[in-house]
Order: C-alpha cells, then structure tokens, then sequence
C-alpha cells in the first residue's frame, strides 16, 4: 500500500542476477537485463521499483538508481565475491535477513 502522495511499491529480488551488473561480466547477460528491464517498465507506471540482490564485490555501491523510481538494492549474503549460483541457496538466509530489515527500516509492507 502506497503512503499518502507516494507511488505504490514493489520489490523485485534476484539474488544472482544482479541488475545493475555490466554485462558481459561472470554469468552476466540474460536473467540481468530481463530483470531491469521489468523493473524500469514498471517504474514507468507509477511504480516504485526495488530490485533487491547480492553484492558480489566490495567495490559495488550498495545503491544503483535507473531512473527516479527505479533501483537495485545489493545486499551483502555470503563473501562479496563472484558465487556460481549453485552455490548461493546457503547463502539465503542470510539475504533473506538483509532483506526484512531493510523492509522494517524502510516501511515496506
């Protein structure tokens, strides 16, 4: 539910697919772009887009915006290193930690 004069929004997680990655990198091509192509699609309808993922390196910004109302969100869940996405599912609980409290301190519902 949307607060008063804001947009509705919406949370898009793709733990291996990153986004905001450039292309071209470790496992970097089709899962990425669909994902941020949605996520801008809906941000161009009155969306406010979070694409929630793993920060793979240290070097990475934590916050990545497209556009005004669209962004990706990058967690640290396991080393901030290239993981094959195998071996991410231990991982999980951890992202899925990031994840709830970054919606409790951001007021997600």
């Amino acid at each position: 539910m949307a607060i008063s004069g804001q947009r509705p929004r919406i949370a898009l997680i793709s733990v291996h697919g990153d986004p905001a990655i450039e292309i071209g990198k470790e496992e970097a091509g089709g899962q990425n772009v669909y994902v941020r192509q949605v996520g801008e699609a809906l941000s161009r309808q009155g969306w406010q887009v979070d694409m929630f993922t793993r920060k793979a390196s240290v070097d990475q910004p934590e916050i990545v915006q497209h556009t005004p109302h669209c962004r990706t969100i990058r967690f640290v869940a396991g080393p901030q290193e290239f993981i094959p996405r195998d071996d991410l599912f231990r991982y999980l609980p951890e992202f899925v930690k990031q994840f709830q409290q970054f919606q409790a301190e951001s007021g997600y519902q």
